[in-house]
């Protein structure tokens, strides 16, 4: 049996708004595109083959046409404006199949298993006002389809199709269409009068059709990081972990801000130790993060101008709040201390000597202790501030945004400088470089494995890297680097220092994925050229 997963439909205009002009199979969804979710649904099914319909003016980046071909799934392109009845039917003429055929819709995510059995049409139950196709049930048989408010006004159709079908016969189906004159819902009707389809119960699925359904499936699929245990429940957020010094500082922080900086953050509702564990509580947040919409988002240069906007005013109002228990020399304890350290962990793991000197694409540059030290040096001279509110860990992953406010809200701060003194405060100029860790680093690039590396360790660490960026890569840049916060730019050497020395710092964190080291040593290389190198 192939599959169908049709998605030549761009998004609704209030998730193009959130998301940027996408195909629904192209959303994110618990840190990956919803298509290779359902792909991995569809391979459990025993697929013959995956087949995904996109709008025929829609350009897939090169990274998400490689991630296409390693899933197996083969995209057929849809003239734009057809009906989803005759894009299938398009797609059925491409294909030239005459079996058995699977069709998911591009915006469902099936929550349960589906089945392999033919004539077999998933349904649920919704207590939500969206209009939805609904089958008419009798005795586990569906005898009949019809869009909301189009059956008897006596009759109250309570299965709704949920956009999974099976069907035995392709070659009927494309006859129904082309009876129907495209009206996919018709068409369905007219072959369930012809053959025996049965309607397989969910309890539940995943419906990324409308935003409101959207963050209702976001919520389902959210993940946190291996250290932490993340519980979803009735609007609220519970944040559980064995560090507890670590969750208490966050806490801290978030309980401890002053009332004109509540509207930036996470509303604490509880904190406390719990079956000897800490946990936390707050309120959950229905909005994007901006790892999401950078990642797998296509928002336009002037929406991404916005966004940083929305940051940095965020910055500036955490710039005009003094801190006095917070110590002056913060960015040196935060960005060079632990940076020598970690290093002598990652050589010492790893078997590399970190004095060697390191080529680039080429270009010979200074061994990473020498970086390091340079670094550090940069930051030691640099003028000291009057310490004030910061976030800490001020990056893309942990700053959600809301774009009907155009204000951002912040969750996962840091709370303390060493891990032993829990302040708010701390130096603007390491949540300046967390941010440009995000935009200029590309971390969450890197993360999401957009890159390719090649590296050599011998009498030098030689390391060939692509990391392209995307479409919002290169304007986001630009802005940023025409911004300030409180009078400093992004450009600012202890700025650049600190971003330099994040990568570095964070090696030994990420032993579990030793590609992934190397990809952010030769990043920080990168970093180190284009923020110092190219400007001697």
């Amino acid at each position: 049996m192939i599959t169908l997963v049709t998605s030549a439909a761009y998004v609704n205009a209030e998730m193009t708004a959130e998301f940027g002009k996408l195909p629904p199979a192209f959303l994110p969804l618990g840190t990956r595109r919803l298509i290779e979710q359902q792909n991995e649904q569809i391979c459990a099914l025993d697929s013959d083959k995956v087949y995904l319909s996109l709008p025929e003016n829609f350009r897939i980046s090169a990274k998400d046409a490689e991630l296409l071909v390693e899933l197996g799934v083969d995209v057929i392109p849809v003239p734009e404006g057809l009906s989803l009845g005759n894009s299938v039917l398009h797609c059925l003429r491409h294909l030239g199949e005459t079996g058995p055929l699977r069709i998911l819709h591009g915006d469902t995510l099936l929550d349960g298993e589906g089945s392999t059995q033919p004539d077999l049409w998933a349904t649920s139950h919704v207590a939500n006002g969206y209009s939805w196709g609904y089958a008419f049930v009798d005795d586990g048989r569906i005898v009949g389809v019809a869009q909301d408010g189009q059956s008897p006004a006596e009759e109250r159709l309570t299965d709704v199709l949920t956009g999974y079908f099976t069907f035995s016969d392709s070659v009927s189906l494309s006859r129904a269409l082309q009876y129907s004159n495209g009206d996919f819902l018709t068409a369905l009707s007219r072959y369930a009068m012809q053959h025996d389809v049965r309607a397989l119960p969910l309890e539940s699925w995943s419906d990324c059709g409308h935003l409101q359904t959207y963050y209702q499936a976001r919520r389902a699929h959210a993940s946190a990081r291996a250290f932490n245990e993340l519980q979803i429940d009735r609007g609220l957020v519970k944040k559980t972990s064995n560090q507890a010094d670590k969750l208490k500082a966050e806490a801290a922080w978030l309980r401890s801000l002053p009332p004109t900086l509540l509207p930036f953050a996470a509303r604490l509702t509880h904190a406390g130790e719990e079956a000897g564990r800490f946990s936390y509580t707050t309120e959950y947040e229905y909005l994007p993060t901006l790892q999401e919409l950078f990642v797998f988002g296509r928002l336009d240069p002037k929406a991404w101008d916005g966004i940083l906007a929305a940051c940095c005013a965020c910055l500036e109002e955490f710039a005009a709040v003094p801190v006095s228990d917070a110590p002056e020399d913060s960015l040196v304890r935060l960005a060079s201390i632990k940076t020598f350290d970690r290093l002598s962990t990652f050589e010492r793991d790893r078997g590399i000597d970190l004095s060697s000197d390191c080529v680039l694409n080429a270009v010979t540059l200074p061994s990473c202790w020498r970086i390091a030290e340079e670094m550090a040096s940069i930051i030691a001279k640099a003028p000291q501030r009057t310490a004030s509110v910061m976030h800490g860990d001020f990056c893309f992953s942990n700053i959600l945004y809301n774009s009907r406010t155009s204000r951002i809200r912040l969750i996962d701060p840091r709370g303390t400088i060493d891990g032993d003194m829990v302040t708010i405060g701390g130096d603007l100029r390491y949540d300046m470089a967390k941010l440009a860790h995000s935009v200029l680093g590309r971390y969450d690039l890197l993360i999401a494995g957009r890159y390719s590396l090649a590296s050599s360790v011998g009498k030098s660490i030689s390391f060939d890297l692509d990391l392209p960026g995307n479409e919002t890569s290169a304007p986001l840049e630009r802005s940023l680097y025409s911004t300030s916060v409180n009078g400093i730019t992004f450009d600012d050497p202890a700025v650049s220092a600190a971003l330099v020395s994040l990568f570095l710092s964070m090696l030994p964190l990420h032993a579990d994925r030793p590609d992934r080291q190397m990809a952010f040593l030769a990043n920080a290389l990168r970093l180190y050229q284009l923020c110092f190198e190219d400007k001697k």
